[in-house]
């Protein structure tokens, strides 16, 4: 899948597939995301298509991240992603910038998160999203040995939200690379 709107914008083609394989092929069939990802160059409308600037680096990690995470929500158990290494240096050209290095082999932001992500949830258990938010925030709970924590995000990039979990001793971390995330 590649959706314009945003990764979390899968769940309901997700759903009808789901229930066509179901019906044609049967209950135990495993759905595989098999290749996905944003490009650099993919900006907004009004924006210049420049996969080398750091608004379009930081778009693609913030949709590297919401993708990772609507896959897990989603249950999928592969997620490959498009493209380790972007095809080429131009940075106008949407198919030279999905890599999460850049041509020279560099580390991209999209990496950068991903890698952030992960050391955050290691050793967690997903343990289900939370069903009362606001429309466009996304909160998913795991588990750890010791600890639990929420990975709250919002689909609405020029939204910014606040939002208020009440409970005692919870620990806030916020960075401005992750805030939009």
């Amino acid at each position: 899948p590649y959706p314009k709107s945003g990764p979390e914008a899968i769940a309901p083609e997700l759903a009808t597939l789901r229930e066509w394989v179901a019906r044609a092929l049967g209950e135990s069939i495993e759905i595989w995301d098999t290749e996905w990802g944003y490009s650099s160059a993919n900006a907004p409308k009004e924006a210049p298509s420049n996969g080398h600037t750091e608004e379009g680096r930081r778009r693609q990690a913030n949709l590297a991240v919401r993708e990772l995470l609507t896959v897990w929500t989603l249950g999928l158990p592969l997620a490959v992603w498009y493209d380790l290494r972007d095809d080429g240096p131009q940075p106008a050209n949407p198919e030279h910038n999905y890599g999460l290095l850049d041509s020279s082999g560099k580390e991209k932001p999209a990496m950068q998160a991903i890698r952030t992500l992960m050391s955050a949830v290691s050793g967690r258990k997903y343990a289900g999203m939370i069903q009362e938010t606001p429309g466009g925030i996304h909160a998913m709970r795991l588990d750890g040995p010791a600890d639990t924590i929420f990975v709250v995000w919002n689909d609405q990039s020029n939204n910014r939200r606040a939002v208020e979990y009440p409970k005692q001793d919870l620990i806030s971390r916020s960075e401005e690379n992750t805030s939009e995330l």
